[in-house]
């Protein structure tokens, strides 16, 4: 089997179905083509929110008109992620797919499909198909279909006032129910973490709890706990904390 894509989506409220084909890479070029690929060489992975390359996105499916043209699709800051908000009003199913140029489908062609879907809430789905222009018949064959779910971390959003960012003990980010963003990053749960090594290296661990923020990407990592509405002129700010360095 050759490897085609990695890619995580997003689901918020109400989204009845969710189509998947094919999705984008660093660059949104193919990694190798499948011809020049050993099996198991990746091919694809996801880079969403690209203007141009060889993955393209596409809305379509009944009440695309009215409802695709409300539905905000926002990726990553880094790309590899792309989430989907529709307005309330939306009761169709809304279809987000796409196709990569370059990759076919074939007697001879053999992909695995690598995917992870969060669905914080509302009603949301997946599936496969080949969309064609023409009538021919079409028949794909898959095995190994394998689904597994993952427990998602909770977090309750706040912003400390000034009082409490000058108490003697400060206020604390547990990024839980003390929870907040960096511009590049997520709250990830600890045994979630796939490398074994930083799993049990932080596990149980003094300063590190049941969720971790996991900054991603190069730069911009600005931290939307701390701004003009808590931070008081004249006073020094100390901020301390405790990592986990992979390399």
């Amino acid at each position: 089997m050759k490897k085609v894509l990695s890619l995580i989506l997003t689901l918020t409220l109400l989204v009845s179905m969710v189509c998947i084909g094919t999705i984008g890479a660093s660059a949104n070029d193919l990694s190798k083509t499948y011809d020049a690929a050993a099996d198991g060489d990746l091919l694809y992975e996801a880079k969403f929110g690209e203007t141009s390359g060889v993955y393209q996105p596409y809305i379509f499916g009944a009440g695309k008109e009215e409802h695709a043209k409300n539905l905000v699709v926002t990726p990553s800051a880094d790309g590899t992620e792309v989430s989907f908000v529709p307005y309330s009003g939306s009761s169709g199913r809304v279809f987000y797919g796409g196709k990569v140029d370059g990759l076919t489908l074939g007697a001879d062609k053999k992909y695995t499909i690598e995917l992870e879907m969060k669905f914080p809430t509302g009603n949301a789905g997946f599936f496969f198909f080949k969309l064609s222009g023409d009538s021919a018949a079409c028949k794909v064959a898959i095995d190994n279909f394998v689904v597994t779910a993952k427990k998602t971390p909770t977090t309750n959003i706040v912003k400390p006032t000034s009082e409490q960012l000058s108490t003697e003990t400060g206020f604390t980010f547990d990024w839980k129910d003390n929870a907040s963003t960096f511009g590049k990053g997520e709250t990830t749960l600890v045994e979630n973490i796939e490398d074994e090594a930083i799993r049990t290296g932080i596990s149980g661990k003094e300063g590190f709890g049941e969720n971790v923020m996991h900054l991603t990407g190069n730069g911009d990592h600005l931290f939307a706990g701390l701004d003009a509405t808590n931070l008081v002129a004249g006073k020094k700010l100390i901020i301390s904390f405790k990592y986990y360095k992979v390399n």
